[in-house]
């Protein structure tokens, strides 16, 4: 005979927040306030008995001290004055070490802060309303008041050789880094059955096992790799462990599922919640509603989020497009390749920065000062440009510099290497 329950668990997943991030010299802290207003007024009008943050809490390893007042009000908020539990992991942008700070600060807020591997959290109550029933190396069991089935959760942070090298079996192991944390799973796995809800929650790589790996989507520049050596670091939906209904990711910052061979299991990219970077333009993001039952298949809801602009580059015909073009994109951040016959002046640059107040960069593509066919070692004749306004223009574009101190020294930079280029091809 099914079980009868009173209610499904309501999941809220999120991920890939990235507090602090910057676009050129564009602070981004307001966008993600209103969007975390957001979150938080979905979690409560969805009643929501979960909330699952799957990792890059911040953007840097020493956050300033807005973003981490911004992370801490934003979980608190969230757990709707203990009657929620939110469950968190560390991502490859965070600093574990400085994470693991606060997990014990906001453990009795009902926050649950993961950033190392061999994570333990004590059993006992959490809050009124939330109680750690069981607990071993980053697994736990949760009770919550109006659930009637056992939540049982693996956390697994951002994976690296050094965070697991003091739990691997032996150091005779030849397997790659998936293949370790895979086993660190099947370790978890013997906590988990069919009379609860069990989930894993993981910030990594993974692809559906059909993908090409030269498929695998790019990193932004300036952007560490995120494939280990020889790839070792991605993982397929067969590493994931028979049990686990839902595997709740982050990582990739576009919102996806993946290809379970299990008809019970979903995996699923959150996605991040602002377009970050060109390589997002356009795209919508969501948090994801998760309706769960024990030994069921997990019921998706992406919920679309309010709050941020989106990323736009363009290419345009001279200043005149450039400033028309601002003029009818004033909710976007924009990146202008602007099409000209030489250089631009203070002047025309200063014209299109006035027209909207949200432009990246405004970068000249100069075209052919000559006419004639060219040959294979085709090349512009920068002898023909004028370096020192080329110079201004750039420096001006990226932060409004205006230094001759600093002209003066491209410049001799410039000509020294210029004069190198012709010794050696004398």
């Amino acid at each position: 005979m099914t079980p009868q329950y009173s209610k499904s668990l309501k999941i809220l997943h999120t991920a890939d927040w990235h507090i602090g991030k910057r676009l050129e010299k564009f602070s981004r802290i307001d966008e993600q306030q209103q969007v975390f207003n957001h979150l938080c007024e979905l979690a409560n009008a969805q009643e929501v008995d979960i909330i699952l943050v799957s990792g890059d809490l911040f953007d840097s390893y020493k956050p300033d001290i807005v973003s981490i007042k911004l992370w801490l009000n934003t979980l608190v908020k969230l757990t709707n004055g203990g009657k929620r539990v939110v469950v968190v992991v560390s991502g490859n942008h965070d600093a574990p070490e400085f994470i693991d700070v606060f997990s014990d600060l906001v453990l009795d807020r009902g926050i649950i802060v993961v950033s190392k591997f061999s994570h333990t959290l004590p059993a006992g109550k959490l809050t009124d309303y939330v109680m750690v029933t069981k607990s071993s190396s980053n697994f736990i069991e949760l009770e919550i008041l109006g659930i009637d089935f056992p939540v049982r959760i693996i956390t697994t942070p951002y994976a690296t050789e050094k965070s697991l090298s003091n739990l691997l079996l032996d150091n005779t192991h030849t397997g790659n880094l998936a293949e370790y944390v895979s086993e660190y799973w099947a370790k978890a796995e013997l906590s988990c059955n069919a009379d609860g809800v069990n989930i894993l929650m993981a910030h990594l790589l993974f692809i559906d096992t059909l993908v090409d790996v030269n498929n695998i989507p790019k990193n932004e520049p300036g952007e560490n790799s995120i494939i280990y050596h020889g790839g070792s670091a991605i993982f397929y939906p067969h590493h994931i462990p028979n049990c686990i209904q839902y595997v709740a990711l982050g990582h990739l910052h576009k919102h996806h599922t993946l290809t379970s061979s299990n008809e019970n299991t979903v995996i699923s990219y959150s996605g991040s919640p602002l377009v970050y970077s060109l390589s997002e333009s356009g795209q919508s993001k969501y948090a994801i509603e998760v309706n769960l039952l024990p030994n069921e298949r997990p019921q998706l809801n992406p919920i679309e989020l309010k709050g941020g602009f989106n990323i736009v580059r363009e290419t345009v015909e001279g200043v005149f497009g450039a400033i028309e073009f601002a003029k009818d994109n004033q909710d976007n951040y924009i990146e202008l390749l602007v099409n000209c016959s030489g250089a631009l002046s203070e002047a025309e640059i200063e014209s299109i920065y006035k027209v909207h107040n949200k432009i990246t960069r405004v970068i000249p593509q100069i075209s052919r000062l000559d006419t004639q066919p060219s040959s294979l070692d085709e090349h512009y004749q920068l002898e023909e440009v004028n370096i020192e306004q080329l110079l201004k223009n750039f420096l001006q574009s990226k932060q409004n510099i205006n230094s001759e101190e600093l002209e003066q020294l491209y410049l001799e930079l410039y000509h020294s290497t210029m004069q190198e280029s012709e010794v050696s091809n004398s």
